[in-house]
């Protein structure tokens, strides 16, 4: 059952299949996910708002650029200026190129077939499983490890599993292959993460449908609609991980309150290439 302030926002759930989230740090059941969405309009209110953050901004920007052009100084030859026409009204670039981060392979063995690994992870996206925490002492296997293993091999928060002993492409499949045998071949995949501006003009809404895990630490984006989201950062795909707003983490449920409060934001993705 969604909190009343969750409740609030979403009005009514989206009749879809969720994830779950499965903890292997303790003996713990399964939790449905929740899947809602931030389509709907704002609140007289959050209208107000909206518009004087909009109006705000949009002095900023008519500000800055005029400083630009009355600076006519050379640049440092260190220095490459970016042409206006690649630069959108959130600031954000276009057809910036990004380098897929490195993936390694992680062999962790376990004293019996059930014993806990040590990982709290995130089932959400349904492709893969996303390491909410990696729990630390000499009895963890992930932790023993971690302790041998090369900086660049570590287990870390926040790494995607995308295979275990040969099981991929489905999360519960991977969630489950994590409790059988006593060695455990981890494919991992460092996440990509970059942040984007998103300023939500007048009564525009964000334009998404997130599904999360109210224990997880990141909020799933499912799909994307016309909205904030992606007329301020189009490169942005379902499948991102919404892991901090304006630099705050917390809970899933955290998150999203922020994300409803707010009118302009920072929003830091994680992507699983």
């Amino acid at each position: 059952v969604l909190p009343a302030r969750a409740r609030r926002v979403a009005r009514t759930r989206v009749p879809r299949q969720a994830g779950v989230m499965w903890c292997c740090c303790t003996e713990e059941a399964s939790e449905q996910a929740t899947i809602i969405s931030t389509r709907r309009s704002l609140t007289t209110e959050e209208q107000e708002a909206s518009r004087k953050a909009y109006a705000l901004a949009l002095a900023e920007e008519k500000t800055a650029l005029l400083a630009h052009q009355k600076d006519a100084r050379p640049l440092s030859k260190n220095v490459v200026r970016m042409p206006l026409s690649s630069v959108r009204e959130d600031g954000n670039t276009s057809g910036e190129t990004r380098v897929p981060p490195p993936s390694f392979v992680a062999v962790v063995n376990k004293t019996a077939p059930d014993t806990p690994l040590g990982l709290h992870v995130d089932l959400s996206d349904g492709r893969a499983l996303h390491v909410c925490s990696v729990r630390q002492g000499p009895k963890c296997p992930v932790a023993q490890y971690n302790s041998s293993a090369r900086e660049e091999s570590q287990l870390r928060a926040g790494d995607y599993i995308k295979a275990v002993n040969g099981v991929h492409g489905d999360a519960n499949q991977i969630a489950d292959a994590l409790k059988l045998g006593v060695k455990t071949v981890l494919v991992v995949q460092r996440p990509d993460q970059f942040k984007r501006q998103v300023v939500r003009r007048e009564t525009e809404p964000m334009g998404l449908d997130l599904n999360f895990s109210e224990k997880g630490s990141s909020l799933v984006i499912m799909s994307i609609v016309d909205g904030a989201v992606k007329r301020c950062a189009p490169d942005v795909r379902p499948g991102d991980r919404i892991v901090s707003v304006d630099g705050a983490t917390g809970t899933a449920l955290e998150l999203l309150d922020i994300i409803q409060r707010l009118v302009s934001m920072e929003l830091e993705i994680s992507r699983c290439c």
